[in-house]
């Protein structure tokens, strides 16, 4: 969920992946909740923040953005809605609107807590950064044809919405890539083939 916070941050020109966060050496309490990070750390760029997973430093990212930027990337994102009309019955998930968040959301919602998401809303979110920041629909069927080769159902696209501009998710592909390639996601570092 890190990545909504992340993308907010860029797109906004709030941070860039050279910005030092102070990571606090591991352990924060900004609103009255201690936040630890698995990896600690003192003063590092955003890019290393992010490929440790640090939540302190998403915590701080969201704080320069505010609760309302917050809520916007969220629903931006496409979380809180349903992903596709071809699961009948997929969940819109839990994100509580802005009017009920409690002294503590801002130190849980930037780090993917106080939020349930389906896999459908969480692939839909990561295919916005693999698609230059466009959100698209997913679906399941594309066409149904008959025996004769007549189409009598087609899936109707919808035009993909611009959530952030391709240079931040060309930002964000890189940074995500990191995570796996050096950070807390090595065990899911696909390796590449040579042919």
């Amino acid at each position: 969920f890190k990545i909504v916070t992340a993308s907010a941050g860029l797109e906004n020109g709030l941070i860039t992946p050279e910005t030092i966060i102070n990571c606090e050496r591991g352990s924060f309490n900004p609103y009255g909740h201690r936040i630890r990070d698995h990896h600690a750390m003192a003063e590092a760029p955003f890019w290393e923040c992010f490929t440790q997973s640090s939540n302190i430093a998403m915590i701080k990212v969201a704080a320069m953005l505010g609760p309302e930027k917050m809520e916007n990337w969220i629903v931006r994102f496409g979380f809180g809605q349903k992903a596709t009309k071809d699961i009948v019955h997929e969940s819109k998930g839990l994100f509580r609107p802005i009017k009920d968040w409690s002294r503590l959301t801002m130190g849980s919602l930037p780090i993917g807590q106080e939020i349930a998401v389906n896999i459908v809303q969480l692939a839909r979110a990561f295919s916005a950064i693999a698609n230059g920041g466009s959100l698209v629909e997913p679906y399941l069927v594309e066409r149904v044809m008959d025996r004769d080769g007549v189409v009598v159902q087609q899936h109707e696209l919808k035009a993909p919405e611009q959530i952030m501009s391709p240079k931040t998710a060309e930002t964000m592909r890189e940074l995500c890539y990191q995570v796996v390639a050096k950070g807390t996601g090595k065990r899911a570092n696909i390796p590449r083939s040579e042919e």
